[in-house]
């Protein structure tokens, strides 16, 4: 499967400053008139030419640990934390970007972080 995606402007460059340039901010997104302002502003910032693509594979591999623990508060609740590292070899668009690096020591794979909290009820 192939996934076309508009990353960069008509120069050929990646889109920058999207913020500043779509006048984005809370007040203005908390109303239904500012979130429309800020879509027709994000129309005009995109120029439309999908010309990033990628093949998604189906079935990829993917490494992962981590580390986790859990307190007993009481006989039915516990407060824990997980902390998980997940890697992507040979697969650079985990997060929908290829790195462009002329670096020789760039790495043609992603990485990920997740750190979670968790309070549990046992009824």
């Amino acid at each position: 499967m192939q996934v076309n995606l508009d990353l960069l402007d008509a120069d050929n460059k990646p889109y920058t400053s999207l913020i500043e340039k779509t006048g984005f901010s809370i007040i203005k997104f908390d109303t239904e008139s500012g979130r429309e302002s800020i879509i027709n502003e994000v129309k005009k910032i995109y120029d439309g030419v999908y010309e990033s693509s990628f093949d998604i594979k189906p079935i990829r591999l993917f490494y992962s640990n981590g580390i986790g623990l859990s307190f007993r508060i009481s006989k039915h609740f516990d407060v824990g934390g997980e902390y998980k590292n997940m890697y992507y070899p040979s697969f650079d668009y985990a997060d929908s970007i290829k790195l462009y690096n002329t670096n020789a020591a760039a790495r043609d794979a992603d990485k990920s972080n997740m750190i979670s909290l968790f309070l549990r009820l046992k009824i």
